[in-house]
């Protein structure tokens, strides 16, 4: 099929442009990992104090670091394709026989492998660090949940730097974006511990049940209704961030 040739072209493309440049892979490595390593023993301090275990304190720590990863490994992702619309490139691959949905699905498809594996060294350090301890089947879960995260905070990147078209613009409205995304959904500790007003508050943020849900599939807890909440709703930004990115694309020509 034609439509998936295109798009493993460009995602070769791009992974072979990471590969030759990995900056951009370790400095958004940096801030997670300077969490993990720097406040990860004051939360293990704190549980040890109330009495709970490392690997608790852990498993709840973790998850919330690996969804940061994800939002800010991809939510910047946008300022790649300002210079290759000021440069032309954009405009040259729409112009060839390329698919033009192929493109951005291609670039995410890349985003997400970069993920992936920066998620796989996270958890890796965490163990070598603090001895985390997490089954195969829940890692793999974790990853999956991340991977499509990742995927929608990219495409939803693209598509917003696209309308914007510049950096001075793009910057500012991604920070704006991400700071409420990141405050308001219990990634650093749960919101269970917020006074109501915020607990509430939060509620009308999307990560918070991503970032509950992924806690939950962290320790192999299947059965609670917030998974599934939250695997409807990451279904349902998919398709949205898959239509943005689709209409500004169709918007690049005219």
């Amino acid at each position: 099929m034609k439509f998936i040739k295109d798009v493993s072209l460009i995602f070769k493309h791009e992974l072979i442009g990471s590969i030759k440049n990995p900056v951009w892979v370790f400095v958004s490595l940096f801030q997670p990992i300077g969490y993990v390593f720097f406040y990860g023993p004051v939360v293990v301090g704190m549980g040890t104090k109330a009495g709970i275990s490392t690997q608790e304190s852990l498993a709840s720590f973790i998850p919330g670091m690996l969804v940061m990863l994800s939002l800010f490994g991809t939510i910047f992702v946008g300022f790649s394709i300002i210079d290759e619309i000021r440069n032309g490139l954009m405009e040259r691959l729409l112009v060839s026989p390329l698919h033009k949905y192929s493109i951005l699905i291609g670039k995410a498809l890349r985003d997400v492998l970069v993920l992936q594996t920066q998620s796989i060294v996270l958890l890796s350090l965490s163990k070598i660090a603090f001895g985390l301890e997490v089954k195969l089947i829940e890692a793999s879960c974790m990853l999956l949940l991340i991977g499509a995260l990742g995927g929608i905070f990219a495409m939803f990147s693209y598509a917003l730097a696209i309308v914007l078209k510049s950096e001075d613009s793009f910057a500012p409205a991604i920070n704006m974006i991400s700071q409420p995304l990141m405050l308001l959904s219990g990634i650093l500790l749960p919101l269970t511990f917020a006074p109501a007003w915020l607990n509430n508050l939060s509620s009308v943020n999307p990560l918070r049940y991503i970032v509950d849900a992924s806690r939950l599939i962290f320790v192999g807890d299947y059965t609670d209704p917030t998974i599934y909440k939250a695997i409807i709703m990451i279904a349902c930004l998919i398709i949205v961030s898959i239509w943005c990115g689709m209409r500004s694309i169709n918007n690049i020509l005219k």
